[in-house]
């Protein structure tokens, strides 16, 4: 049709690299659920990454392999992870992105099918409140979005984003921009499982739509609880200990996927570039940053063991799955 150029089917270009770090991202964020990848996963990733398979037979072949077993007995949690890196993968190696709350939906929805406990949650939001006892907070949580006004706040979040701009090679201010929108849109935790694997394919993908490359995995690789630590941490304010949200952890992150992706990186201009440290937080130093005084950390340990479970939360039941998700 016509005489103009044609659109083309879109296939990455292979690099080794880049799907060796793809592999060991996808792997290494499973971490979060403290769950670990199989040789189910892991063998189909080595003939992917050497080439003989694309990131779509990679997927097909995981689905595969659980779809003959299941009859047998699998292990759910080495499940959960197998065909969640599996399915990350392939949903890094597209090159389609609208940055859009559907787009967040539809990744999660890609990377959990058949995975939740109750299967209603691939398709919607959750439909009810949520709290997460949290190591870095001496077991407070998090304040999670209401669940009555879940998609009327991640529309808000996304239309108010606007990424600031490098000023001469120096990526500092963009970096905060881009952290402080993946903090807000971690907060609400629309899924009722997930959230963390979801947000991390997400920023991934941004990251690319905003023209950095394709691969941002690695620091995902060993450091996938350190990126929720930070997020925890952007995001916790305790007024009466003195406790404000310190994005210092995921700044730093972020700006590590981003030194990642670009080899070599970019000349240093000011001494803000590199950032300071490509060693994501640990959870020690998390606590440190801006910890109250020693009498407000035992009011609030006191306080976190006055209240219910890890996770507690109130909800209706819908039908379950036979496939649970991990922790």
């Amino acid at each position: 049709m016509g005489t103009g150029s044609e659109y083309e089917r879109y296939e990455e270009p292979y690099s080794h690299e880049v799907r060796d770090r793809r592999v060991r991202g996808a792997r290494g964020l499973q971490a979060v659920d403290g769950l670990t990848t199989s040789a189910a996963f892991d063998e189909a990733a080595e003939r992917y990454v050497a080439g003989d398979i694309s990131a779509r037979e990679l997927s097909d072949i995981v689905d595969d392999y659980y779809d003959q077993k299941v009859e047998r007995g699998v292990n759910r949690y080495s499940q959960e992870a197998d065909l969640v890196s599996a399915r990350i993968c392939d949903a890094l190696d597209s090159n389609g992105f609208t940055f859009s709350p559907a787009t967040l939906r539809a990744i999660h929805g890609r990377l959990f099918r058949g995975l939740m406990e109750e299967p209603f949650y691939e398709q919607h939001y959750r439909d009810y409140n949520i709290s997460k006892r949290e190591f870095v907070l001496a077991r407070e949580s998090v304040a999670y979005g209401d669940y009555a006004s879940l998609e009327d706040d991640l529309e808000t979040a996304f239309s108010e984003f606007s990424p600031a701009p490098a000023q001469d090679g120096d990526y500092t201010a963009y970096i905060a921009s881009v952290a402080d929108f993946i903090a807000r849109v971690w907060q609400i935790h629309p899924f009722a499982e997930g959230n963390t694997r979801t947000v991390a394919v997400f920023l991934q993908q941004l990251l690319h739509f905003h023209g950095f490359p394709q691969d941002c995995s690695e620091a995902f690789d060993r450091s996938s609880l350190q990126f929720r630590n930070a997020l925890v941490r952007a995001n916790y304010r305790n007024i009466p200990l003195g406790v404000e949200p310190d994005p210092t952890f995921l700044n730093e992150f972020i700006g590590c996927l981003i030194a990642g992706a670009m080899n070599p990186p970019p000349p240093p201009p000011p001494a803000t570039w590199p950032p300071p440290s490509c060693s994501a937080p640990r959870a020690s130093s998390l606590r440190k940053r801006k910890a109250p005084d020693d009498s407000g950390k035992k009011q609030m340990q006191s306080h976190a063991s006055a209240q219910g479970n890890v996770g507690s939360r109130s909800r209706p039941k819908h039908q379950k799955s036979s496939t649970p998700m991990g922790k």
